[in-house]
């Protein structure tokens, strides 16, 4: 068994970010090359997350590229794009073949990938294109379902239940457009959102009922699962830059100063200098000096964490009211990077079912780099299924895996072992 090399890369508002991972048989995933390019002052994205400018982007792009290849020795062919899902749609599908014809039919295939092709007539608006189709089961005859495609039965009828997941055409071709420009080509479009629930809940938890929460510089971005389907996507427009930047308003200060309180002074699990002055600054409209104690700092930070806390719990209180299941809550971003950040969810009505995702994917601690690493897992479990495939790097051809049917699910996951847990309430 060959190793497989896959680059992938993401464009957020304010981050161009870029990986290539190997999965080396037995070993699993190693990232092999990171880098990204934080932007300040502009963004890179408008507000329906097309890129602004391809050709600048492309061309910073290109030099990550070009780092790579110099480095490791190795030509890129083709790369993965990771899209935003601010203008993400989930439609459902239900196709059917047959129809109840009185003669029983070997389904085949062909069947298959017409029931496929039948879904995206779901999918009817012009201005946007399906990023992936979920298979959730195939209905047999009317009456029986089945979580694999039913090959070589006989059947008089069949359907298939599925989920579109669809992004504008603008986003796509601005993302795909960034790759092109740089002389790749794309690998594989895969969603934000999808792809870091891949790297963060494992095999287990993602069979279950569960929402996914993505605390980043720039937004909030939830997504709740079921059974391993996205049913839903929402997104806060508030993110802990957000959180620095009114800090920093009321302290009077730059924001790079608010922001070195937060990541490197204050920690909201330890108490020890909390009457100890910290933060001292004249300020020249009253003519005083403005003092705070670690204490209050932390109050005043606190105050504006607790504020988007209560708005998520209420979304997902919400979402779950008519769920007659229980749900964990999963937190990752930057924010669960702030030293404490789990006692700043004490506050939260869900404490006692959240859990706060560490990342211990080998080579790669940043948290930028998560939703990168769990599009290349994702793709490279697709490909265990395929006799021949495309990696980052050349097309590989092997014997015909033998298909295991999962419990569940028309595609095949697998153990998640790379992450870990820490219950946000000391469990």
């Amino acid at each position: 068994m060959k190793s497989e090399i896959y680059a992938a890369l993401q464009i957020t508002k304010k981050e161009i970010r870029f990986i290539v991972g190997k999965y080396r048989p037995n070993f699993g995933l190693k990232v092999i090359y990171k880098e990204n390019t934080v932007q300040k002052g502009m963004s890179w994205l408008n507000d329906k997350d097309e890129v602004k400018d391809v050709n600048l982007v492309s061309h910073r792009v290109k030099k990550m590229i070009n780092n790579f290849e110099t480095t490791f020795k190795q030509k890129l062919e083709n790369i993965i794009s990771v899209l935003p899902t601010k203008t993400l749609k989930i439609k459902d599908a239900n196709p059917s073949i047959f129809d109840n014809s009185r003669d029983r039919r070997v389904v085949s295939r062909d069947d298959i990938a017409k029931l496929a092709n039948e879904a995206k007539k779901a999918n009817y608006e012009e201005n946007r294109s399906i990023v992936q189709n979920k298979v959730l089961y195939y209905v047999i005859n009317e009456m029986s379902k089945s979580y694999k495609a039913p090959l070589g039965e006989l059947v008089n009828s069949l359907s298939m239940v599925s989920k579109l997941y669809t992004i504008e055409n603008a986003v796509i071709k601005s993302h795909n457009e960034v790759i092109k420009q740089a002389n790749k080509e794309v690998l594989s479009t895969m969603l934000e959102n999808y792809s870091l629930a891949k790297q963060v809940i494992n095999q287990e938890e993602f069979g279950k009922t569960n929402a996914l929460v993505n605390w980043d510089n720039e937004k909030v971005n939830i997504g709740f699962y079921s059974e391993g389907v996205l049913i839903r996507d929402l997104q806060i427009d508030f993110g802990v830059d957000d959180i620095i930047n009114k800090v920093a308003s009321k302290l009077n200060c730059k924001k790079d100063v608010c922001k070195k309180y937060l990541n490197s002074f204050i920690n909201f699990s330890n108490d020890e200098f909390n009457n100890e002055v910290i933060y001292r600054k004249y300020v020249t409209a009253n003519k005083q000096t403005l003092e705070l104690t670690l204490a209050q700092l932390k109050e005043i930070f606190k105050a504006e964490i607790n504020e988007i806390i209560y708005k998520i719990d209420n979304q997902i209180i919400k979402f779950f009211k008519n769920v007659n299941k229980s749900f964990k809550v999963f937190y990752t971003g930057e924010a669960t990077e702030i030293a404490g950040f789990e006692n700043l969810l004490s506050v939260s009505d869900l404490q006692n079912q959240s859990y706060i995702y560490f990342s211990r994917i080998f080579g790669a601690k940043e948290m930028w780099t998560i939703t990168l690493a769990g599009a290349v897992k994702n793709l490279h479990k697709i490909n265990k299924t395929k006799v021949n495939f495309k990696t980052s790097v050349e097309t590989i051809n092997k014997e015909a895996p033998i298909m295991v049917p999962k419990r569940k699910s028309f595609f095949s996951w697998n153990n998640n072992k790379e992450t870990t847990y820490n219950n946000a309430y000391g469990n």
